[in-house]
């Protein structure tokens, strides 16, 4: 199995949200399947608190929060946790992803 991870940078719409709880840029994290299944997608909010979504959550996406809104080892960790090894069970895989700090840091290779 082999499975390709990376992050990407999205930008929203801010108008209408109230009380500063917005900010512009969030970073998506997307990964798929050599067989194109697409994993569970997540979201890093820059704010200092989990946020909920007001709505139904249909297509199950990891929502996780940075200071900066950027995926950092922590955050490597509990996607680790909870979109790859639920996806990959006891089988193994490939994970391709770049070599950014977050991904190759000391803790990350530890887990």
């Amino acid at each position: 199995m082999v499975i390709n991870m990376d992050e990407t940078p999205y930008f929203w719409d801010t108008t209408g949200w109230k009380r500063n709880y917005h900010n512009a840029r969030s970073t998506l994290v997307l990964a798929v399947a050599a067989d194109g299944t697409l994993l569970k997608p997540s979201l890093i909010l820059k704010r200092k608190s989990p946020y909920t979504l007001a709505c139904r959550n249909n297509i199950e996406m990891l929502m996780m929060n940075a200071k900066n809104g950027w995926m950092n080892e922590d955050l490597v960790i509990i996607w680790l946790q909870q979109v790859l090894i639920p996806y990959i069970q006891e089988n193994q895989c490939v994970l391709l992803w770049d070599s950014y700090e977050a991904h190759t840091s000391e803790k990350v290779l530890n887990f």
